[in-house]
């Protein structure tokens, strides 16, 4: 795969060769990429490959960092993947150290994976992680439990917040949807990787950026994958909501800060999408993240020297992400203070919210997770290969430093939600302990009065049972009835010693 010899299908033939690679022959075997493979070799056919047209905006789109800011190639579209394969850059005179920057938004067709990866010598790890449905992750337990997929590559995650429609469904029933949901994506549909209902209310769906970076010529090459395609009412249904459109916005959005924009209207505009849907045509579940890279966040990628550092380059994806994470870990806060003030519906509800706390537990667990392997990649940037020129060091540097105050403060943040969740699931605990304890007690005495109860009523059973009620005064024997009486006073007496003697042992003691 070298030279001009090379062709988009001859990423496929490697992978295939690697695939196919035993463990009877090989240390290195190639059994977790035969997914990939197949995946490879499937022909989707023209029309399924073409992406424009499908939505408002382009799916694949190539910033070219060496063009100025206003050049229409600065930002090139592409509608069919031969175009990216024939096109050819041409730098200015001086600036062949500047960057590329390719987004491929949504689920990518086989022919679009190959002609990327062929064309820019993409490791096929990064693929083969991308596109691995949640639920096959441990076919072989040897999926990456890191954000960084190599040392070239970073995933960042992306929760987006949604408000529950009447279709929208709980996560313990959501499992069977999410995995339909995979098996009919179609290239340019969106990708979901998680998905959490937190109450009656509120949602929320895991997306991803994945970011890989590599050195190509003087310069360098940033694939950036990002999940959000199409709007999810035009993919097949999830758990989220049925095929039928929601009649009200179901994502909030993403509010990433921009000093001063409420007071100067000139700012603010120059970060406008160019050509936004119209409002009739505005789909009720779009979501902030689609904008992303048309012009990466809103604006061009046009800090001072983000042409020659990819980290400059791809720092409004990292703002982005910190945002969205900021806003997600607000909504489980609030969703935890409300577990203390709620209604009062007894045991039952105290289950709910005890459910409901530890599914919280184990979402903040996993995001703690995650907050620190952003902090590590950030804290060891030196030593990774995404290192752009000495001269874009210092801004790069102060870049690092905010980048790392944020996550880090995240990290704090969502580490002290983690414990205030544990000590509410320790409180319901006891307090659930507590109330069933209450309950087996009342039992308990209901149970003592009902064995009390017997003292009397085994014997007396026994003794009409013995006697057959065959007295005299009935005409149906020779026995009188005072006979039958003498009996049962004593023994019944017998038996009221015996079933109270525990009891007036307490009471006299």
């Amino acid at each position: 795969m070298s030279g001009r010899k090379r062709k988009p299908g001859d990423y496929a033939k490697a992978v295939g060769v690697h695939a196919s690679r035993s463990k009877e022959k090989h240390i290195f075997c190639g059994a977790n990429f035969l997914r990939l493979s197949l995946l490879l070799k499937q022909k989707s056919g023209g029309r399924n490959d073409r992406f424009d047209g499908e939505t408002q905006y382009p799916f694949v789109l190539l910033h070219d960092l060496a063009q100025e800011p206003q050049d229409t190639k600065r930002i090139v579209p592409f509608g069919r993947p031969q175009d990216l394969w024939d096109f050819e850059r041409e730098s200015p005179e001086g600036r062949s150290s500047s960057g590329l920057v390719l987004f491929v938004r949504g689920y990518p067709s086989a022919d679009w994976v190959n002609t990327i990866g062929s064309k820019y010598k993409i490791d096929p790890e990064v693929f083969r992680v991308y596109l691995t449905p949640p639920w096959t992750e441990d076919e072989f337990f040897d999926m990456p439990s890191s954000v960084r997929i190599a040392s070239n590559t970073i995933t960042l995650k992306i929760p987006s917040i949604g408000r529950c429609t009447a279709s929208t469904i709980p996560s313990a029933a959501a499992g069977k949807s999410l995995e339909q949901y995979w098996k009919n994506v179609k290239p340019g549909d969106s990708i979901v990787r998680s998905y959490f209902w937190h109450d009656p209310e509120l949602f929320s769906i895991e997306q991803h950026i994945t970011i890989s970076v590599k050195k190509r010529g003087q310069g360098w090459f940033v694939l950036v994958l990002v999940d959000n395609g199409k709007d999810l009412e035009d993919c097949h249904e999830g758990p989220w909501f049925d095929n039928d459109p929601p009649v009200e916005e179901v994502f909030l959005p993403v509010l990433p800060a921009l000093p001063g924009a409420a007071l100067d209207d000139a700012a603010s505009k120059g970060f406008e999408i160019p050509k936004p849907p119209k409002a009739r045509d505005r789909k009720n579940s779009i979501q902030s993240a689609s904008l992303l890279g048309l012009k990466c966040l809103g604006r061009p990628i046009d800090p001072p020297q983000s042409d020659v550092d990819p980290l400059l380059a791809v720092h409004d994806l990292f703002l982005f992400a910190i945002t969205a994470e900021k806003q997600f870990l607000n909504m489980v806060k609030t969703r935890i203070s409300m577990s203390n003030h709620g209604p009062w519906l007894g045991h039952d509800w105290m289950l709910k919210t005890l459910d409901t706390m530890l599914h919280h537990q184990e979402i903040l667990q996993d995001h703690i997770a995650y907050l620190a392997e952003i902090v590590d990649f950030l804290e060891n940037y030196s030593q990774l290969r995404w290192v752009g020129v000495e001269e874009a060091k210092e801004q790069r540097d102060h870049k690092l430093s905010i980048l790392n105050r944020e996550f880090s403060n995240m990290l704090r943040s969502a580490t002290a939600l983690s414990r205030r969740c544990q000590d509410r699931i320790g409180n319901l605990r006891g307090t659930v302990a507590i109330m069933d304890s209450r309950a087996a007690y009342a039992q308990a005495e209901t149970i003592g009065r009902l064995t009390r109860l017997a003292f009397f009523f085994v014997p007396l059973s026994f003794l009409t049972s013995f006697f057959g009620m065959n007295f005299v005064e009935f005409g149906t024997g020779t026995l009188g009835i005072w006979i039958f009486f003498t009996i049962c006073a004593p023994m019944l007496g017998i038996s009221a010693i015996l079933g109270f003697m525990q009891p007036l042992k307490a009471w006299i003691g």
